[in-house]
């Protein structure tokens, strides 16, 4: 290729042409202009040629990046676009699109969004067990008392990252990645598990005894606290979901070993498809894939909801500071731990699994957080 541009220089005369002495090309020449072109044509060759060459050149290189990209990311999750789906998307955007149309006084917005604040503490952290009642997590904001029990901390420790990441997305300063997964994770579980496995993957097994409790450790139950070393890391241990009723293991997460891999994969597949996947089908699948890596050893599930409410703010749905899909959830978590999570050894059932009902029902959270809209 190169030996074209230095052949397709300008012509310097008819009888001494650049790289032939008797007006002819070169054998390597006619390899790929053809045989035996004339002075002229060669002379007026070389722009169309170089262009060709670029472009071919250009889109080889996008295909293999295509191509590396979609090896990359071997996580290509099932579903099927349901009537019910597609009417829970067209609803959600018609209510993004009216608030959107809306003009709110700053004071409104204000109150608006600390109202969303303090009730999506109180949901995402009563899903995972926390005993507070609404009312007690109000006066805890407002108080911030100093001397306090592990249920207010992890309280005070949740609403103030959701505080930090409503500003980033109001600079639109923050974006999903693994680095912002373990930052989310460090600060969640602040002072409820060891510091030494901070902003890691797991790496040790973790035990979960109660079905509630399938996305994160759950301290307040059993009155512990986790060591401060498991704080703001990704797991390094493997994990057991077990059914205290039957006394046996619903699910097997997967190994510490493959936990980087499948963060990344998902990471990757989030991003290739942000211009392709409606944000709504893209945000369900994330929030469901990143609870059945389980790649912490605590906060999975406070983490997986703060993070699916940056990925959606991202993608556009911006308006989901001002209210509290979380809630709904809540209501029924019982439903939501059913539908969110799976039963059974990760590597028998990846394969198979289907993001379905998942979505439909993640969707009707998105649609009734705010049915007064």
């Amino acid at each position: 290729m190169l030996r074209i541009s230095v052949a397709g220089g300008p012509a310097r005369n008819a009888n001494n042409t650049r790289g032939s002495s008797n007006g002819r090309t070169s054998d390597s020449e006619s390899e790929y202009l053809g045989s035996n072109p004339s002075p002229r044509t060669r002379h007026n060759s070389p722009k169309p040629l170089r262009l060709f060459i670029y472009k071919t050149s250009y889109y080889s290189l996008l295909y293999f990046r295509l191509l590396f990209v979609y090896n990359l990311s071997m996580f290509k999750p099932k579903y099927t676009i349901t009537n019910k789906l597609l009417e829970n998307i067209k609803k959600v955007n018609k209510l993004v699109n009216n608030l959107n149309l809306r003009r709110f006084p700053r004071i409104v917005l204000v109150e608006m969004q600390k109202k969303a604040e303090a009730i999506s503490t109180y949901a995402s952290t009563s899903i995972e067990g926390n005993p507070l009642p609404l009312t007690d997590v109000k006066q805890i904001l407002k108080t911030r008392p100093q001397n306090i029990q592990d249920s207010e901390q992890e309280v005070l420790n949740y609403n103030e990252i959701l505080k930090e990441i409503n500003i980033k997305l109001e600079r639109k300063t923050v974006t999903v990645n693994s680095n912002l997964l373990l930052f989310i994770q460090k600060k969640i579980t602040n002072k409820l598990i060891p510091v030494f496995q901070s902003g890691k993957l797991r790496t040790n097994p973790v035990f979960i005894n109660d079905p509630r409790l399938i996305l994160s450790i759950h301290k307040e139950i059993t009155n512990q606290l986790l060591p401060d070393f498991k704080s703001g890391i990704l797991r390094t241990e493997p994990v057991f979901v077990n059914n205290p009723i039957i006394g046996k293991t619903i699910y097997w997460p997967p190994d510490v070993k493959d936990v980087p891999i499948l963060m990344k994969e998902l990471i990757v597949f989030i991003k290739t498809n942000k211009h392709i996947v409606d944000p709504l089908i893209l945000a369900g699948i994330f929030h469901r894939q990143l609870v059945i890596i389980h790649p912490f050893m605590d906060g999975n599930g406070r983490t997986t909801r703060l993070a699916t409410k940056i990925l959606l703010a991202e993608m556009g749905l911006n308006t989901f500071n001002l209210f509290s899909f979380e809630n709904y959830y809540n209501k029924n978590v019982t439903r939501y731990f059913e539908m969110v999570g799976v039963k059974g050894n990760y590597y028998d059932i990846y394969k198979t699994l289907d993001f379905t009902l998942w979505l439909e029902y993640f969707t009707d959270g998105m649609k009734n957080c705010c049915p007064s809209c």
